[in-house]
């Protein structure tokens, strides 16, 4: 693991103080914890931003970009869901 330093505000100190006492953590794994939650959200936003920034300029230049079906198509373009073999063949039984 690398180590990082940074200076925080006081009243941020403050949250994690008391997270580290509701938590029942030490200070690293608390810091820990709340920076992997934060990269984690902020990879998710980035990602449906990019997503959205993909399909408008798909849309720019006319065509139909992946994931987009066009409005008249009247197919479901909501994701399905594959039973496995257990779930197959089980309609009908007691």
């Amino acid at each position: 693991m690398e180590v990082l330093t940074t200076r925080i505000p006081e009243d941020l100190l403050k949250d994690i103080q008391q997270i580290e006492k509701d938590e029942r953590s030490e200070r690293a794994e608390v810091v820990r914890k709340l920076l992997d939650t934060a990269v984690q959200e902020w990879k998710m936003t980035k990602g449906t931003q990019d997503d959205i920034r993909r399909t408008m300029d798909c849309q720019a230049r006319g065509q139909v970009c992946r994931n987009e079906l066009p409005r008249d198509s009247g197919e479901d373009d909501r994701p399905r869901r594959r039973l496995g073999p257990s779930a197959e063949g089980l309609e009908g039984r007691p």
